[in-house]
């Protein structure tokens, strides 16, 4: 009983060990010095989304954010057209997704 005990604390003991003999603890690796040009969430925005983020934008350089009382007409303004509101009136999703992609963007 006390051989088997040994002879399994040792296989236990062997295997623990081989685990170490498999890692490469000599390469190593350096971060670049390479910066990315672009903005990489504005770069995966939709056109759509992209119309929201330039308002969104605006908004946020007029000040109308801070107060968040203030309202914004994206037809009025240019950003999307009527029948682009009235799809979305009857369902069309398009531009409620873009609106929520957007927003991630804006505050990333």
């Amino acid at each position: 009983m006390k051989f088997k005990k040994i002879i399994t604390i040792f296989l236990l003991a062997m295997l623990l060990a081989s685990q170490f003999v498999w890692l490469n603890f000599t390469q190593k690796v350096y971060a670049t010095e390479i910066q990315t040009v672009g903005n990489f969430h504005y770069d995966q925005l939709g056109v759509e989304a992209k119309k929201i983020y330039q308002a969104m934008n605006n908004m946020y350089t007029e000040g109308m954010l801070k107060t968040g009382t203030q309202s914004y007409d994206l037809v009025e303004n240019g950003f999307f057209t009527e029948d682009d509101v009235k799809e979305y009136e009857k369902g069309n999703m398009r531009i409620n997704f873009s609106n929520e992609r957007c927003k991630i963007c804006f505050l990333c």
